[in-house]
C-alpha cells in the first residue's frame, strides 16, 4: 500500500515507473556503463509520473499495483479505467479495512472480481462492472440496471476511485441518477465540475466536449458484498455461516 511521498527524486520515480512497466530511460546505463541523465529524460519521467501520481501518492483512498498482461490487461482497461492501467498492470483500490492485498479475477468483458480479508475476518468481495457504451447511448437506465440485481446497493467509481456521491445508491436509483443527471452533465462541457469537484482540473481540461466512450471509461459500477467469517464448532472446527 502507498502513502504520500515528499521530495521523491527523479531517479526514484524513474525506477518506480519501470516497475509498473512504463519505459523511461532516465537512470539506466548505456553500453559503455554511463548513467543516462538529461533534462529531456527527466522531463519525460515527470510527465509519466504525473499520470499515475494520484494512485501512488493518494492518502484518502489507497491503491495497490497488480501485475497483469495480455488479454487480462486488455479486458481490465475496459473494466477499471484506462488511467489506472500501465503496460505492466493496473492500480486497484484497496477495500477500506482490508487486512491483505486483494486477489482478483477478470472476465473478457472487463468485469473485475476481487476478494480481501476484512477487518473482523471474513471476506470483502467487490465487483467492478463496465457500462456498455452502445446500450448507454440507446437506453441509459437499462445500461445501468443490467449490471446488478434489482434493489442491490452499488457505488459508482470515478477513474478507479469510489465516488463520494453514490455510496448509498440502489442500482435502481443509480440508473435514474445516471440518465437524468450524471450523463447529461458529463456530456455538457459547461457543467463538468458539478459531477466531481475539480474534475476538469484533474484532467487538465477546459470545457471540452466528451463522448459516451469517455463516460464509460471514466465511470464504472461497483458492487460490494461481505461474507462473515466461519464460525467455530465445539470441536474447534470451522463452518461457514450463511
Amino acid at each position: 500500500m502507498r502513502t504520500k511521498k515528499k521530495n521523491v527524486s527523479i531517479a526514484s520515480k524513474a525506477k518506480e515507473l519501470r516497475n509498473y512497466g512504463i519505459a523511461v530511460s532516465y537512470g539506466t546505463k548505456t553500453k559503455r556503463g554511463k548513467v543516462r541523465k538529461s533534462p529531456q529524460l527527466a522531463a519525460a519521467v515527470t510527465r509519466a509520473y504525473k499520470k499515475i501520481k494520484k494512485y501512488v501518492e493518494g492518502t484518502k483512498q489507497t491503491f495497490v499495483f497488480q501485475k497483469a498482461k495480455g488479454s487480462d490487461l486488455t479486458a481490465i482497461a475496459r473494466g477499471i479505467n484506462s488511467e489506472a492501467v500501465t503496460p505492466g498492470g493496473f492500480f486497484l483500490r484497496v477495500p477500506k479495512g482490508a487486512k491483505k492485498m486483494p486477489k482478483y479475477t477478470v472476465r473478457k468483458d472487463g468485469t473485475i472480481f476481487y476478494r480481501a480479508t476484512g477487518p473482523k475476518g471474513g471476506r470483502l468481495i467487490e465487483e467492478i462492472h463496465p457500462i456498455d457504451p452502445k446500450l448507454l447511448a440507446e437506453d441509459p437506465p437499462r445500461a445501468i440496471l443490467a449490471l446488478a440485481k434489482k434493489g442491490e446497493r452499488v457505488i459508482l467509481t470515478v477513474n478507479g476511485f469510489n465516488s463520494s456521491k453514490t455510496k448509498t445508491y440502489t442500482i435502481d436509483a443509480l440508473a435514474f441518477y445516471t440518465a437524468q443527471d450524471l450523463l447529461p452533465k458529463f456530456l455538457d462541457p459547461n457543467v463538468a465540475d458539478e459531477i466531481e469537484p475539480g474534475y476538469n482540473k484533474m484532467h487538465n481540461q477546459k470545457r471540452v466536449h466528451r463522448s459516451i466512450e469517455d463516460f464509460v471509461d471514466t465511470f464504472h459500477v461497483k458492487i460490494i458484498r461481505h461474507e462473515k467469517p466461519a464460525k467455530k464448532t465445539r470441536k474447534g472446527k470451522r463452518r461457514n455461516r450463511r
